[in-house]
């Protein structure tokens, strides 16, 4: 099986707030309680996506 890393982008959203969700159903891997939707995940990535270029070049 081949793994592709890449910076994620503003449309994996949906996919990192299931993951993320996942984790707080769990509660395996945060404190937090309430889940994130995909908008919400969305539009933090939108807001972060300078910090994360930054580190990828």
């Amino acid at each position: 099986m081949d793994i592709i890393v890449r910076r994620a982008v503003p449309t994996d959203g949906a996919r990192i707030a299931d993951i993320y969700n996942q984790g707080i159903r769990a509660r395996t891997a945060t404190f937090e309680t309430e889940l994130r939707s995909a908008e919400e995940r969305q539009k933090w990535l939108e807001e972060h996506q300078s910090a994360f270029l930054q580190s990828w070049q």
